[in-house]
C-alpha cells in the first residue's frame, strides 16, 4: 500500500542516520517521517504531495554528505520485492 505523500529513498550507504536522511531530503520540503526499509532504503514522508514531487525532481543522483553513493528517489508505490531474501537472485 502506498504512502500519501511520500518518496521510496534507495542507494544512501548502510551506516546513514535518520538525521543525515532528513537533512538532505529536508532541502524539498517537510518531513513528517523516515520509515527505513532494510539497509539502504527508505519511505520518506512529507506534509505534502508538491513536497513529494519537489524530491522526486531535486534529489535523484544527489549524494547524502558523508556518503559516497547516489540515491534514487521516486514516489512511493508501496511495492517491495518480495524475493526468498537470500540474495541469489533465484
Amino acid at each position: 500500500m502506498a504512502t500519501e505523500n511520500a518518496v521510496f529513498v534507495r542507494g544512501f550507504d548502510f551506516g546513514t542516520t535518520e538525521d543525515q536522511i532528513r537533512s538532505h531530503c529536508g532541502s524539498a520540503g517537510a518531513i513528517t517521517s523516515v520509515k527505513f526499509q532494510g539497509k539502504g532504503s527508505a519511505v520518506v514522508s512529507y506534509s505534502s504531495m508538491a513536497e513529494a514531487s519537489a524530491a522526486c525532481s531535486s534529489l535523484p543522483n544527489t549524494t547524502i554528505p558523508g556518503n559516497s553513493r547516489y540515491i534514487e528517489v521516486k514516489l512511493d508505490e508501496g511495492k517491495r520485492p518480495t524475493g526468498k531474501g537470500k540474495g541469489k537472485g533465484k
